[in-house]
């Protein structure tokens, strides 16, 4: 295959990538303010954590297959190119002083190595056969965990090292932020969370950077803590090798066993800086070694070595350690909160707003304000072909999306608006809309309206009471 044609392929293969689309609301980037550049990233950013909740289930999964390789003496791998690698290599970096793991149990690995974290080096990432061979060469074997993190779907370094990784016997967890991504790559567990176009089309650093982030965060958080490196929030395994670490280990040792700074400081130095052991002194009375032991033989889960849970602290000050019983609600719990409710089933926003926002009304219950949802397929963000008929069958189907995200359905529905272009068009749009609405249907307003959003047929909206 000569130039053209590969490069004839690759720009077919980036132009079926979300994260290459051009940005509907950013079509005037480079015409806005500064502030009204920020606020529209800022804007991007807010779906990012909605999308990761949508894949919180195979971020689980993750997270167990990398408890399981830690407890049993294995290793977490990182693989990645570019912005990929950069963030594999970071989350790596900051389980030590987090977590006081050994730098070999958590090891990120970048195409280029060291140099191209400080400087780019993304064509390196084009030789499959250097992804398996740098995994090889830091000692990945049978039992480790290999999470291969490319944005785009097809950096071919990520593709080898996981191809590798599973002919060795390696678990993988392969992380795309673009869907359809996982189609033809084999792994134990697939993540793929579905953030929309960039603001900077391409630009992989933004939202998929950010989602990146978060999920590495919670696999690496939720591994450590299931092996015992935390004592209710408290990082009680960290090592003091600074002022400022050592200041926080007395701080942890105060938070943990309900005394003051001076209590603290004299059992840390007795532990010789152990916060575990000093914490298992001074809710237990025994000395250090006696402590050490313990810490030990419990394999460093203090909740068994101390038989019990640390203290609560009041919510006035987070400072104040204070017993709590369980029927005690927390401070704030009779206030209304709200939360975005965002699914990949339906369309991405294209401006300002959410698909839908839930309101707690307590007891259970709650409200849901949809945005109107016009007839854009979600996989392709295009209006749908057809008319009026299948216009209105796509934003009923965008709708039933939403509710269902939000733990509802039609049947919760109270109350709908439909705007039309025509009235014409109301008969047939009146029809579909009797099939989802069954016996009691909602209370409806219908609007005829000059020009609806990029000139579509039809627009609605729904408020439902869930619970």
């Amino acid at each position: 295959m000569d130039d053209v044609e590969r490069m004839r392929r690759l720009t077919e293969e980036l132009e079926n990538l979300i994260t290459e689309d051009p940005h509907p609301a950013a079509g005037e980037l480079d015409a806005l303010s500064t502030r009204g550049l920020v606020e529209l990233m800022n804007r991007e950013d807010a779906r990012v954590a909605g999308a990761v909740a949508e894949v919180l289930d195979e971020v689980t999964r993750a997270a167990e297959l990398a408890a399981e390789a830690l407890a049993d003496g294995g290793s977490l791998y990182y693989v990645g190119a570019g912005t990929s690698g950069r963030l594999g290599v970071l989350d790596a970096s900051e389980c030590p002083p987090t977590f006081g793991s050994d730098p070999g149990q958590v090891v990120g690995i970048i195409a280029g190595g060291p140099p191209a974290l400080v400087r780019s080096s993304e064509g390196l990432e084009d030789r499959a056969a250097a992804g398996w061979e740098d995994l090889d060469r830091a000692g990945a074997s049978a039992g480790d965990v290999v999470v291969g993190i490319t944005a785009s779907t097809r950096t071919p370094y990520v593709l080898g090292a996981l191809e590798g990784a599973r002919r060795a016997g390696l678990r993988t967890v392969y992380l795309t932020c673009n869907p359809g991504g996982q189609e033809g790559v084999e792994a134990d567990v697939t993540i793929h969370p579905v953030l929309g176009p960039e603001v900077i089309a391409g630009s992989t650093r933004l939202k998929a950077g950010t989602a990146t982030k978060l999920i590495l965060n919670m696999i690496t958080t939720a591994a450590f803590v299931r092996k015992g490196k935390a004592y209710g929030n408290l990082m009680v395994d960290i090592r003091p090798v600074s002022d400022k670490l050592r200041a926080r280990a007395r701080r942890i040792v105060m938070l943990a066993c309900g005394v003051d700074f001076e209590e603290s400081d004299r059992a840390l130095r007795e532990a010789d800086e152990e916060v575990k052991t000093a914490v298992v002194m001074l809710r237990t009375g025994i000395g250090p070694e006696q402590a050490r032991q313990a810490v030990k033989r419990t394999g460093g889960d203090l909740r068994e070595a101390v038989g019990g849970r640390p203290p609560a602290f009041t919510e006035e000050d987070g400072r104040v350690p204070t017993e709590r019983t369980t029927d005690q609600p927390p401070a704030g719990a009779d206030e209304m909160s709200k939360s975005v409710v965002h699914t990949d089933r339906a369309p991405e926003a294209i401006g300002p707003y959410s698909q839908a926002v839930k309101v707690d009304m307590g007891g259970g219950r709650s409200m849901l304000f949809s945005a109107g949802q016009i007839a854009l397929d979600p996989g392709q963000m295009e209006i749908v072909e057809g008319g009026i008929e299948a216009q209105t069958r796509q934003v009923l189907s965008n709708l039933a999306a939403v509710l269902e995200a939000a733990g509802g359905s039609w049947e919760d529905v109270v109350k709908t608006t439909i705007f039309l272009d025509s009235m014409d068009d109301f008969q047939a749009v009146n029809g579909l809309y009797a099939e989802v609405v069954g016996e009691e249907p909602p209370a409806r307003s219908t609007v005829a309206v000059d020009t609806l959003p990029m000139g579509v047929l039809v627009e609605i909206d729904v408020v439902a009471v869930i619970g």
